[in-house]
């Protein structure tokens, strides 16, 4: 076999389904820095209370991502084999159990903020300011639920221009909401955090608004309607628990180690909280290549999968891991590249800056064993091989990455810089077992329901092309 594969449709197909969620995640990414130098500038304390108090909000797109993904898997490959009736099903079941999770997440974030947050940090006016800021954000879960599952199915069909028309229009608005509202233009009040609370709020209830009217009046695949949302099928409830439960509980363990090093962070205090952060959002910025190859990735290799063609799936993950690797690459030299002129969009102490400019030392090394280990995971999991993949995650997180951080920030009391290495120990363990576990078929698995009786009409099928 070739290194890489020779059609050229699949690289068109992987143009296709990557651009649009390349540009998606550019805006997000720079909508979201913008965000973030804004609420910089409201000081460490303020800025350190927005970042903890987002962790419910992270351990619910966790849970949520983690449903959507699962029935993406399902659907991808049901997409291979051209069953639009059953993908629909599966996505009217997938929207009902976000929506019925973000009920629960809402319930807690707005009645235990203060609980949540003295997990993270021991300094009263974080807690308080990060108590107030949840209790608004907490009523944004709802659309981001739905919008999770939604586009997530839609990508399952190769649709994508949707979503990119959601994020980019809710980032853009997301700014200036953030500049109106935190600084008080316009006649508005100076609000703070508080402002920035209520413009993601106001930017949420906008995705859902779009999301919304495509699904009623444009949508030509799934053509799924509000009226769904009041029918319950359970045909492939099963089919959806068995594919999503491990795909939330690998999300879930992420959320829980993320979490893990929120608190880590929060205890060394909002000085080097506020350097963390000025480093993550760098390490956003330098995975852009990488996020939109994953999007591809899954229903490519998923739709390969469903066509039983085991020589075709082989070939395109083959050529994945070859671009992959170089993704890693250019992520590194970015992180390198961008590193001393980062400070200059901050306003924080000198200390922090510097502190901030050695953890992106080690940020350039992460960076590239990260981007092939997202993407040999997402290899696997797009090819039906869950449980590998879930194994993987237990292997890196459980094994090194927690235990470790934990050992060399609450035990050792190390430097920041060996804190954020030892966190992180786990991409590389995972970019090894990836690279193992990738080289012989026994990953792909046809996941789908083996009766020829397809769950839709063929009338329903369009043309993939179109």
């Amino acid at each position: 076999m070739s290194l890489f594969v020779k059609d050229r449709k699949f690289y068109r197909a992987l143009l296709t389904l990557a651009a649009p969620t390349f540009l998606q995640n550019i805006f997000s990414i720079f909508g979201n820095l913008i965000n973030t130098l804004m609420l910089a500038k409201m000081g460490e304390v303020a800025y350190a209370a927005s970042s903890l108090a987002t962790q419910p909000f992270t351990f619910l797109t966790m849970f949520t991502n983690g449903i959507a993904s699962g029935a993406m898997v399902l659907a991808s490959q049901y997409w291979g084999k051209q069953d639009l009736g059953s993908i629909r099903k599966i996505a009217d079941l997938a929207i009902k159990i976000n929506l019925l999770s973000a009920l629960a997440f809402v319930a807690v974030s707005v009645s235990i903020p203060e609980f949540i947050l003295s997990f993270y940090t021991d300094e009263a006016d974080v807690i308080r300011l990060g108590a107030e800021y949840m209790r608004i954000i907490a009523f944004s879960y709802f659309a981001t639920s739905f919008t999770n599952a939604y586009i997530n199915l839609l990508r399952s069909v190769e649709v994508v221009k949707i979503a990119f028309v959601v994020v980019t229009v809710s980032s853009l608005l997301n700014v200036f909401l953030n500049w109106v509202l935190i600084f008080g233009k316009f006649g508005f009040p100076r609000l703070g955090i508080l402002g920035a609370a209520l413009s993601t709020l106001l930017c949420k209830a906008l995705e859902l608004t779009i999301s919304v009217v495509y699904l009623q009046f444009y949508d030509k695949k799934l053509r799924l309607s509000v009226r769904d949302i009041f029918r319950l099928d359970t045909t492939f409830l099963k089919d959806i628990f068995k594919c999503s439960s491990i795909v939330v509980a690998k999300n879930m363990l992420l959320a829980v180690n993320m979490s893990i090093d929120a608190s880590i962070w929060g205890k060394m205090g909002a000085q080097v909280v506020a350097a963390n952060s000025m480093v993550s959002t760098l390490q956003s910025v330098s995975s852009v290549l990488t996020m939109s190859m994953i999007s591809a990735v899954s229903v490519l290799i998923g739709k390969s999968v469903g066509e039983q063609n085991v020589q075709r799936t082989m070939e395109r993950a083959r050529t994945i891991k070859y671009l992959t690797f170089c993704n890693g690459l250019i992520s590194a030299v970015i992180v390198l590249s961008a590193r001393p002129y980062v400070r200059h969009f901050y306003e924080f102490a000198p200390e922090t800056e510097q502190l901030s400019e050695e953890m992106m030392l080690v940020l350039c090394f992460i960076v590239f064993f990260q981007s092939f280990a997202a993407t040999g995971l997402c290899i696997l999991q797009s090819g039906g091989d869950l449980k590998g993949s879930f194994a993987i995650e237990i292997i890196g997180r459980l094994g090194f990455a927690i235990p470790l951080e934990l050992l060399a920030g609450r035990v050792l009391h190390l430097h920041p810089c060996w804190v954020l290495a030892l966190m992180r120990t786990d991409e590389l363990v995972k970019f090894i077992l990836c690279v193992i576990r990738t080289r012989k078929p026994g990953w792909i698995r046809d996941i789908t329901r083996t009766s020829p009786q397809k769950q839709g009409d063929e009338s329903d099928i369009p043309n993939p092309q179109k």
